[in-house]
């Protein structure tokens, strides 16, 4: 199976769940998935989202690492990354940028939430 290398994404637009972008630079199935579905769903929330492109992965170690560090994020679950602009909005979404940082507790907290859910890393 050939490897798809991740690409600079669009940022998220006010109101969205997820940006709007091409799937086929998404170089990880989770997240694929969940960028599949939130462009065919737009009305859905960011848990609908995840609660789907989760499914099959629950109670698994999924590493989220990206295959592209240019992106300015190491792994799908880091801001800026695209991938948490969805975790943000599924889990807090009135979360400060100054919050939405990969350093921060209240980071850490989603992460905990989203992992929490989907009994991820146990």
């Amino acid at each position: 199976m050939a490897t798809i290398q991740a690409t600079k994404l669009p940022p998220v637009k006010s109101g969205q769940v997820a940006p709007a972008i091409d799937t086929v630079f998404i170089d990880h199935p989770i997240v694929r998935r969940a960028f599949e579905l939130a462009g065919k769903h737009p009305d859905w929330t960011g848990l609908q989202v995840l609660d789907v492109a989760m499914n099959g992965h629950v109670e698994t170690p999924p590493d989220f690492e990206t295959m592209s560090n240019d992106n300015g994020y190491i792994d799908w679950l880091s801001p800026p990354s695209p991938f948490a602009h969805l975790l943000k909005a599924a889990f807090a979404p009135n979360l400060t940028e100054e919050a939405f940082d990969a350093r921060s507790d209240e980071w850490h907290e989603v992460i905990d939430a989203f992992g929490s859910r989907y009994r991820l890393w146990r």
